[in-house]
């Protein structure tokens, strides 16, 4: 199903299927000339040149500001012309919680699950932000793991050998 991203009171909003993009034109809460993008798009364009749609029911709609220059999100060139992927690290936090170190990997799933809510809402920073500590807690939590198994093997290691020397005097 193809989704898409809207430009709604100089802000970015979506995705949005298809069918909900028609009920927001119908219901007027957008305009025809609403800017919107999908996959596959270079650019941003009106709904209207987009989607197949009904233009001669209902009232004229305010057109979109020339100022919005819509992007999900911003590359750091300014390009927004596609988006950028942003990392939950939401797998590796699970996998970490499950087979290393519990109390480390379930601020890992916490900040993992944020990402893409808060991409899609327009948080792009805070995205980045809850990526970056996921990967942080995820890393921590794998650390703590070999840390301790280091540690085991070390501890086995000088209790064989105080064991050899002890039982062959």
């Amino acid at each position: 199903m193809i989704q898409y991203y809207i430009v709604s009171n100089d802000r970015q909003a979506g995705p949005f299927p298809e069918s909900k993009i028609r009920e927001m034109l119908g219901a007027g809460v957008i305009a025809p000339d609403t800017l919107c993008w999908t996959d596959g798009m270079e650019d941003w364009q009106p709904i209207a040149e987009v989607i197949q749609i009904d233009t001669a029911s209902g009232p004229p709609l305010p057109a979109v500001p020339q100022s919005v220059k819509p992007g999900y999100p911003p590359k750091a060139d300014g390009d927004t012309s596609a988006p950028q992927y942003i990392p939950n690290y939401l797998a590796q936090a699970i996998l970490v919680t499950l087979f290393c170190c519990m109390p480390l990997g379930i601020p890992a799933i916490i900040y993992a699950s944020q990402v893409n809510s808060k991409a899609q809402a327009g948080d792009i920073e805070g995205a980045k932000d809850s990526s970056r500590k996921a990967r942080v807690w995820s890393w921590w939590s794998f650390g703590v793991v070999v840390a301790s198994f280091v540690l085991h093997l070390l501890f086995s290691a000088v209790t064989l050998v105080l064991a050899f020397i002890t039982g062959s005097s």
